[in-house]
């Protein structure tokens, strides 16, 4: 079935059943979004402090979210996920899942640095542009030889 719904608090919404359904919602605080099904699911959300995203579900999902604070990423599920993150401060990086990640940092004293972790070992490089014009590469490895 299909139906359109708006009712006495100002909701409208389109639903297309509970097993893979679609939806727009349009309520009284200004919200959007658009819903399709919890086990594969893709929905648009923007609500009255600024957000808006994107999400497929939680097994295998990709989300674009904006929010009020300057955050924007894109997430693709917890298992072997790649995202990016632009936060308030002023950073971004990329971050391939849990066991083996890559970054690059921007941060708010004007330094950007990339940093690549393994499940085998903690090593990273890093480049650092700083307040006095230094530019420097940083390769760490913590192995059974120390570090270069």
């Amino acid at each position: 079935f299909m139906w359109i719904h708006v009712d006495s608090c100002g909701f409208m919404w389109i639903h297309l059943d509970s097993c893979g359904f679609m939806w727009i919602h349009l309520d009284s605080c200004g919200f959007i979004w658009i819903h399709v099904d919890s086990c594969g699911f893709i929905w648009i959300h923007v609500d009255s402090c600024g957000f808006m995203w994107i999400h497929v579900d939680s097994c295998g999902f990709m989300w674009i979210h904006v929010d009020s604070c300057g955050f924007m990423w894109i997430h693709v599920d917890s298992f072997g996920f790649m995202w990016i993150h632009v936060d308030s401060f002023g950073f971004m990086w990329i971050h391939l899942d849990s066991c083996g990640f890559m970054w690059i940092h921007l941060d708010s004293c004007g330094f950007m640095w990339i940093h690549v972790d393994s499940c085998e070992s903690c090593g990273f490089i890093w480049i650092h542009l700083d307040s006095c014009g230094f530019m420097w590469i940083h390769v760490s490895h913590v192995d059974s030889c120390g570090f270069m």
